[in-house]
């Protein structure tokens, strides 16, 4: 690194493509879907390349490419998290009426019953699921906390496939 720092090309290669295999496996064991695993070894390198110059040769390399790695992931895993809070209702998906034989009937069947549910939860349904806000989002407009919105959200929609 120390090499590659005083701008040595081929060691900075060299450094790369040695390191990439010890990535994968810190990356592997971390991040499940093993199609995902490239994409964030290329967010670690990136990372690596943009903050090259703040390693110190005198400390210990190892802690300092480990520490960039582990956030990197921390990052990648908050990123999923966030798409996962985010269930869309407007295809029908969450309730599978995409699949009903007489969709139509199932989509005016499931508007019968969300008239029958209060206004706060047909507008936290609104909020989080046509709309596309994340629950965090919606728990501060409904004046909420995030964990009481999500406890809601899950009742409300198992209500509403038991009644359909």
């Amino acid at each position: 690194m120390k090499r590659a720092q005083d701008g040595d090309r081929s060691a900075y290669t060299e450094l790369l493509e040695s390191l990439l295999p010890a990535l994968r496996g810190f990356v592997r064991k971390r991040i499940v879907d093993d199609s995902l695993v490239e994409d964030v070894c290329q967010d670690i390198l990136m990372s690596i390349h943009l903050a090259r110059r703040t390693y110190i040769p005198t400390k210990p390399f190892k802690p300092w490419l480990f520490t960039i790695a582990r956030r990197r992931v921390i990052d990648h895993q908050r990123r999923k998290y966030r798409l996962k809070s985010r269930e869309f209702l407007d295809d029908g998906s969450i309730l599978n009426l995409e699949q009903s034989p007489n969709p139509i009937a199932s989509m005016t069947e499931f508007n019968r019953v969300t008239q029958k549910l209060s206004q706060r939860k047909r507008e936290a349904l609104r909020l989080v699921h046509l709309e596309g806000k994340s629950t965090k989002e919606a728990a501060k407009i409904l004046g909420m906390k995030e964990t009481g919105l999500r406890v809601m959200l899950h009742r409300t929609i198992k209500q509403i496939k038991e009644q359909i």
